[in-house]
């Protein structure tokens, strides 16, 4: 649901700002902050995610930003179903190359959110629309379908012959504490190169406990590449140099 938002949104000249949302006070107020930089955004969700949110404000006694968020939601189920005139004419707008693409909030962590005017992003451009404009197939999995199986992460990289992923240290902690390596399935991670690894704390005792899981299903050392980078800088800072493994100092 998320692509067909931000392609919607590009398509028609609006600018998205894509946050994610986890069920914690963190981060309902991370999304409270962006709401009120941005002013009065509309803001599309699903109906839990916009009634956790108005729970939210009213234990906080947000009153006036409950109203314009009731006002401006959008629930995305209302219009990526078939409705309308089936031979409506569209107006499909054509961003100019120095367009704004999307903004990216930062993380936050060391004061306010500050939203980064992007016509680049890791994520989202690295990750979904490098691979388009490339013509590389790409697969996607929605954040929860991994939270609730680990292990069809690496199910789909071998089924697939995924050469290039990515993931933060939660997802290496996640799958070693819930996945079950040993259930005696025919993993063969040969095919990857790249496993980049940044947006959290780098745990080199982390790689080192997943790359000695992983190796006996073919996992290359030298495929995890550890990475920092800040929405500010647009997005990456520094990460390992391809096909060498990491060193630690």
């Amino acid at each position: 649901m998320f692509i067909i938002l931000f392609w919607a949104s590009l398509l028609g000249k609006i600018v998205p700002v894509p946050l994610s949302l986890a069920n914690t006070d963190e981060y309902r107020l991370k999304l409270h902050k962006v709401c009120e930089v941005l002013g009065n955004p509309f803001v599309a969700s699903d109906g839990g995610v916009s009634d956790d949110f108005e729970a939210y404000l009213i234990r906080g006694g947000q009153g006036e930003l409950l109203g314009k968020f009731r006002e401006n939601r959008v629930f995305p189920g209302e219009f990526t179903t078939e409705s309308g005139e089936k031979n409506a004419v569209v107006r499909i707008e054509t961003p100019a190359p120095g367009d704004t693409a999307d903004i990216q909030f930062s993380s936050g962590s060391t004061g306010d959110p500050k939203g980064v005017v992007l016509t680049h992003d890791l994520g989202l451009i690295g990750w979904h629309l490098n691979p388009l404009v490339a013509h590389v197939a790409q697969y996607l999995m929605l954040p929860k379908t991994f939270v609730g199986n680990p292990a069809i992460w690496i199910d789909k990289i071998s089924e697939h012959r995924v050469s290039a992923t990515c993931s933060p240290g939660f997802g290496f902690y996640h799958f070693l504490k819930f996945a079950e390596t040993d259930r005696g399935n025919a993993w063969d991670l040969s095919c990857v190169r790249i496993i980049l690894s940044g947006a959290e704390h780098i745990s080199i005792d982390l790689y080192n406990a997943f790359l000695e899981e992983m190796g006996p299903f073919g996992l290359k050392r030298n495929a995890i590449m550890p990475a920092y980078g800040l929405a500010e800088a647009t997005l990456t800072v520094s990460v390992s140099p391809l096909a060498e493994a990491f060193t630690t100092h």
